[in-house]
């Protein structure tokens, strides 16, 4: 019985500290939803944009000027921004835009550097490398034996 009565007050605690954590971000905050799923790639995103970010096992975060950004996931809807500070909601989906044609930049670069990788192991020989005018690379392979 001590230590149910132990608990209790430590569980009143950390839900009037939840509460009070909810309550200041309702002060000026924007959630938007994000297209990006992959942590790992979000942070490499961030860097390439110039922001240093912080990760822990279930988010990541950063400060840019006077407004936090916070990424959490959820394993169905992928990752969703949290800002809280000095933004206005047309500035955070600004933000998220910019992060998602950064992130499909650097999959696209994933993408490619693993097609390079795997192919040979496959039986795929790479024949030519072309970069269009929008950025995006065509592959050319061959099928078969390399030098064919």
């Amino acid at each position: 019985m001590s230590i149910e009565l132990a608990l209790i007050p430590v569980a009143i605690a950390v839900a009037s500290a939840l509460s009070t954590k909810t309550t200041d971000y309702s002060t000026n905050s924007h959630q938007i939803q994000t297209q990006i799923r992959n942590k790992e790639l979000l942070q490499k995103t961030l860097v390439q944009l110039g922001c240093q970010s912080i990760a822990t096992s279930d988010e990541v975060s950063l400060s840019v000027d006077a407004t936090q950004i916070i990424f959490t996931t959820d394993e169905e809807q992928g990752f969703t921004a949290l800002f809280t500070g000095d933004i206005s909601q047309s500035q955070a989906e600004n933000f998220v835009n910019n992060l998602h044609e950064e992130y499909f930049r650097v999959v696209q670069e994933q993408v490619y550097l693993r097609l390079k990788q795997q192919a040979p192991n496959h039986g795929l020989f790479l024949e030519s490398e072309t970069v269009q005018e929008d950025q995006s690379v065509l592959l050319t392979f061959s099928i078969g034996k390399e030098g064919y």
